[in-house]
């Protein structure tokens, strides 16, 4: 061979624009060649998943060559959507893979999404729903069997020749050879064993799993039901591909029914095109019934059933609490009348299949969907065991409204329960139980439709009348009259006042027919009438007797206290004003251990003590902080509707417009959620015609400023 030094330059270029001609010519053949086919043995295609943008984001990350973990997974109930978003992602990666395009777009993407050379399907359930039905599937629960197919998937002949022992090791060495992605559907079917393999498959590989069962050892994605908003695209989207014509009204229909269930809405669009009345499916849907039913959740809760008593009994339990609200840990575990430790593993058991979800900041426990919620209720209603839940349940709610004080945040946030033991107070015909849950239970008064509460005092009213047992009416005329609304007045006043008035006491005569004729009244009485009417009734009432006479005379003082600094009944009467004040902060004193909740009444009398000093000595300041430091215990919409036109007017006065602007606009969304107009009180008068209009024209609170500064000595700076 020639050395390079006696070639000639000519030679030396001809032989470099060979080896060129040769380097392009490869690169253009690889990048120009169509990528190998991708071996798999996938199901058809279906269209791209709705709503799960965040889940494809999230497997895209898990199943890429940066991810530490070989194996990921996928679980939920069953019907949220686990298979389909599975094999979407494994669709997903086999157009990539055979994309050439592409290919060459994923050299620059930092970090890679990575192709697989091969994807293998292993169903582990006998029927799988698709968008065309129920269809039955082999399912290969063995490992033998899975190893075995995926030697098929592979076309290795070789593979599929050897003994089963001796295919599992050639197996995993071939994937780690191999990029495969191997998606195993339905984990909770197949044998322990396969566990075992799982965990031993190697990188570059990769293992995706779908499971009802949660999977603690590998990164897993918890799969909810779809948002409203989604549901209703993959409604719009199955009518369209079925012709099934569905009116607005039905679209909202079908996706409250299902609640964001992708199944539900695929399976019940094809019933309907199927010719199934609207009114039918939805039936089926509200008392978990049919096949779709059975497929969802049958075969969890009679593994359920069989395997573990104790799981299936806070099941049953859990059907008792509001669907939306679910349970407190405490009020579960005692329905069920388990102890903890039993309970814990319990709760453990149904979070692990995926029929119950766990909220850990609050401890509190619901149903994953209504469909599983209605196969509880039947489960309850065929348990002989019910009654007994009932009663224990009922109890736990008795002895929380029993405590005094009581825990009004715990009260708050369990009101749509305590309306359902309402309910069920009033099926089981405990009336005198209903009498004693209704005067503890007035929180319910609170907020949201006060209904409920009162169809339960009306139906205690007619029993009462009808068995004449007015003892059980000691204390809970006085509480609806006092809270249960204008409305309620009315009908109290034209429908009961008369027919229950024989079966009072004499004191609860005297301060009910006080309460109405100063409150419940079209017209307010003069306060010249009113005072003595009160002041008897005050009179009549002994504190010490009861916990109900305690507060109904705590609340005469705050009356009096508050009749007499109002100017709109007469002439204020200021000293008067503050020494019953004074005598409601006495009583409080004494009997506070015995009321529901006495710092609410501590507020109420120090919130009109602050209005005293106010309007009677203009010290707008010292009023303002002590408001604020009442006002985490006000509950009623009212006086806090109260509260905010209040501050608002003594902001203003203050020269602090911006203030004045905020509270009296929340104090008006307050008074607008309560359906009223205007608060007929001094300050809510006074900010409703004098000061609203010049705070919410434009610049008016700066202008109002303006004019605050020129009117004082010495103002408060401009707040902004």
């Amino acid at each position: 061979m020639l050395s390079p030094d006696r070639l000639s330059q000519q030679t030396v270029w001809e032989i470099a624009l060979e080896l060129a001609k040769i380097l392009i010519s490869g690169l253009l053949s690889r990048t120009l060649a169509p990528p190998r086919p991708v071996d798999h043995n996938l199901p058809g295609e279906a269209p791209r998943p709705i709503g799960r943008d965040r889940e494809l984001r999230w497997l895209r990350e898990r199943l890429s060559p940066s991810s530490p973990s070989t194996v990921c997974a996928l679980v939920g109930p069953g019907g949220v959507g686990k298979t389909y978003l599975a094999l979407a992602i494994a669709h997903e990666h086999k157009r990539r893979a055979e994309s050439r395009a592409e290919r060459w777009r994923d050299r620059f993407r930092r970090p890679p999404l990575g192709f697989f050379d091969a994807i293998v399907y292993i169903p582990g359930r006998a029927m799988i729903m698709t968008p065309r039905g129920i269809r039955p599937q082999r399912p290969l629960k063995q490992l033998s069997d899975i190893t075995a197919e995926i030697a098929r998937t592979l076309g290795d002949l070789d593979l599929m020749r050897q003994h089963p022992s001796e295919r599992e090791r050639s197996v995993l060495a071939t994937l780690g050879r191999r990029r495969t992605l191997l998606i195993l559907d339905g984990l909770e079917e197949m044998d322990p064993e396969v566990l075992d393999f799982i965990r031993q498959v190697p990188s570059p590989s990769r293992v995706l799993i779908t499971s009802r069962r949660s999977v603690n050892t590998w990164p897993s994605r918890d799969l909810e039901a779809l948002d409203l908003q989604s549901a209703r695209r993959l409604i719009l989207r199955e009518a369209k591909e079925k012709e099934v014509e569905l009116r607005p009204e039905e679209i909202e229909q079908l996706a409250q029914a299902t609640q964001g269930l992708p199944l539900a809405i695929v399976i019940g669009v094809a019933q309907l095109k199927r010719g199934i009345s609207m009114d039918t499916l939805l039936r089926q849907l509200r008392e978990g019934q049919g096949r779709l039913a059975e497929y969802v959740v049958e075969g969890s809760v009679e593994a359920l059933r069989r395997e573990d008593e104790d799981a299936y009994r806070l099941f049953r339990a859990l059907a008792l609490f509001d669907p939306e609200a679910g349970a407190l840990r405490e009020a579960l575990g005692a329905a069920a009348g388990l102890p903890e430790d039993r309970q814990d593993a319990g709760l453990a058991k149904l979070i692990e299949v995926s029929l119950i979800a766990h909220e850990r900041k609050a401890d509190r426990f619901r149903f994953r969907h209504p469909l599983i919620h209605a196969r509880a209720s039947r489960a309850l209603e065929e348990d002989p065991e019910a009654p007994d839940l009932r009663r224990r349940w009922i109890r736990w709610y008795q002895d929380r409204l029993a405590q005094r004080p009581q825990n009004i945040p715990l009260l708050q946030a369990e009101r749509p329960n305590l309306i359902r033991v309402l309910q069920a107070l009033r099926e089981e015909d405990r009336m005198e139980e209903l009498a004693r849950f209704l005067w503890n239970a007035a929180i319910l008064l609170d907020e949201g439709p006060a209904e409920p509460y009162l169809e339960s005092v009306r139906s205690l009213f007619q029993w009462v009348l009808e068995r004449q047992r007015g003892d059980l009416l000691h204390g809970l005329t006085w509480d609806v009259i006092t809270r249960g609304g204008p409305a309620w007045k009315r009908e109290f006043a034209e429908r009961w006042w008369e027919r229950l008035r024989p079966h009072l006491s004499d004191s609860q005569r005297a301060a009910i027919k006080a309460e109405m004729m100063v409150w419940a009244l079209p017209e307010r009485i003069p306060l010249e009438s009113a005072r003595p009417l009160l002041e008897q009734a005050f009179r009549a009432l002994e504190p010490e007797r009861s916990e109900v006479e305690a507060e109904q005379a705590i609340s005469l003082c705050n009356d009096l206290g508050f009749l007499l600094m109002d100017d709109q009944l007469g002439r204020p009467d200021y000293p008067s004003a503050r020494a019953w004040l004074g005598r409601g902060l006495e009583l409080l004193k004494q009997h506070q251990s015995r009321l529901r909740d006495p710092k609410e009444w501590e507020a109420i009398l120090r919130g009109n003590l602050a209005l005293l000093i106010a309007r009677a000595e203009g010290r707008y300041g010292e009023a303002m902080r002590t408001l604020e430091e009442i006002r985490p215990h006000l509950r009623w919409k009212r006086d806090l509707a109260e509260w905010h036109l209040v501050m608002a007017v003594y902001a203003y006065r203050r020269c602090r417009m911006r203030e004045a602007l905020r509270y009296g606009r929340e104090g008006d969304a307050l008074l607008q959620e309560l359906g009223m107009e205007k608060l007929d009180t001094k300050e809510g008068e006074e900010w409703r015609t004098q000061i609203r209009d010049r705070l919410n024209r434009r610049l008016g609170w700066i202008r109002e400023w303006l004019r605050c500064r020129r009117r004082r000595k010495g103002p408060e700076p401009l707040r902004a």
